[in-house]
């Protein structure tokens, strides 16, 4: 019948294109890449809405791999609770790429490397990833200010006092001159925004080290634009030598 004959002959068309097709195709060889990317194992805090987007955004494009696993961060936000979180940072760090080699591994915790010790963090993270260089945002912050040669900084923070204190004398011991306040101006009213800043510039002549937390673009566009604070910020930064 008709339906019979168009059915083998939609069939032997078909077998005639596969059939051109393979005539026409280059075999290709499959083999492995000679070179990998670069991987950073990032160790962000479980209640960090931020980092990874950060990360993300600043390895756009770039031939490096980032990998997370998160610690659990404990409040109140004290020294002591900073020091406990650090029970688990091996655990974590093994946990990203279990028995994979990592060619960078960054602890997300600027307060917490500073009251745990720097090299109390290095030797728990290289106990889980053995030879990966550590990256905090501290030493990191250092590094920078250094190679810039700026010894005048001013630094943002949402800290209490007694972890203000250490933050400061972290700077000192490393030979800055520092005012400090991190993470404020996120939670500053827009029309006290300039006159806060214009009063914590009046006490750094040459540079600034602004760190504030990026959801600073959702508390900020309420009520106001975020542009608005935007530009704000951006006129503040100018005024500076250097902001990391």
């Amino acid at each position: 019948n008709k339906k019979a004959i168009y059915i083998r002959l939609i069939v032997y068309i078909n077998e005639e294109i596969i059939r051109n097709f393979l005539m026409k195709s280059t075999i290709i060889k499959a083999k492995f890449r000679d070179n990998t990317n670069s991987k950073i194992g990032l160790v962000a805090l479980s209640t960090d809405f931020s980092i990874e987007k950060d990360f993300n955004s600043v390895l756009l494009n770039l031939p490096i791999d980032l990998f997370v696993n998160r610690l659990p961060f404990f409040n109140p936000l004290t020294n002591e609770n900073l020091i406990k979180m650090t029970e688990k940072l091996t655990e974590v760090t093994k946990n990203i790429l279990p028995d994979q080699t990592l060619d960078v591994v960054a602890y997300g915790c600027t307060s917490g490397t500073i009251a745990a010790g720097i090299d109390k963090i290095i030797n728990k993270i290289q106990s889980a990833k053995p030879n990966c260089k550590v990256i905090t945002p501290i030493t990191s912050a250092v590094k920078a200010l250094k190679h810039l040669n700026l010894k005048k900084i001013s630094v943002f923070t949402p800290y209490s006092q007694a972890i203000n204190e250490k933050v400061i004398n972290h700077f000192k011991n490393e030979k800055f001159d520092i005012v400090i306040s991190i993470d404020v101006l996120e939670h500053i009213p827009f029309q006290d925004l300039n006159w806060v800043i214009s009063e914590i510039l009046s006490f750094s002549k040459n540079s600034s080290f602004p760190q504030y937390s990026s959801q600073f673009t959702i508390h900020l566009s309420q009520p106001q634009p975020f542009s608005t604070y935007f530009i704000g910020v951006i006129v503040f930064l100018n005024s500076s030598d250097a902001v990391i």
